[in-house]
């Protein structure tokens, strides 16, 4: 069972708060689509498939100018991980 992981890294102060920063973002982008599941959830709906919250993601990314920090790929790969958690979970 994996618990978590750890990261260690040698970088400057600048690099490590950067980092820290994506990982922060990355939990957050996570947090965010378990939140449009779980709504979809409540709604009697289908859980919403990894091209819709893409399209949801877009618009939501707007919104935050600390989600234009970090590229998007890095945020679907995460929006990703959590449709295919669903996915397995519910089929």
């Amino acid at each position: 069972m994996l618990l978590g992981q750890t990261y260690r890294c040698y970088t400057k102060k600048a690099g490590y708060a950067r980092l820290r920063r994506k990982f922060v973002n990355g939990k957050w982008v996570r947090n965010w689509a378990v939140e449009q599941c779980r709504n979809a959830h409540k709604v009697a709906e289908k859980h919403p498939s990894y091209f819709t919250l893409t399209k949801l993601w877009t618009a939501a990314r707007r919104a935050d100018e600390r989600n234009l920090e970090f590229g998007v790929t890095e945020q679907r790969s995460v929006i990703r991980g959590v449709t295919e958690g669903y996915k397995r979970f519910f089929n």
